[in-house]
């Protein structure tokens, strides 16, 4: 998601097309940080049910 906002922060709010990525690079990217994003959910956080298995979506 942050990918994402700094995108758009970059092109539509600045209009700097300047994008302050953190990391700033691939190479800053630590493998906690993969980890921490890959991690499963916490108890407190709900599992996300998708409508795939009825197809309910798509009625």
């Amino acid at each position: 998601m942050i990918v994402s906002f700094q995108g758009v922060r970059a092109r539509v709010v600045d209009k700097d097309l300047a994008p302050k990525w953190d990391p700033p690079s691939l190479d800053k990217v630590s493998e906690d940080m993969v980890d921490q994003y890959f991690s499963p959910l916490s108890e407190l956080e709900p599992d996300l049910d998708l409508p795939t298995k009825v197809r309910e979506a798509f009625t």
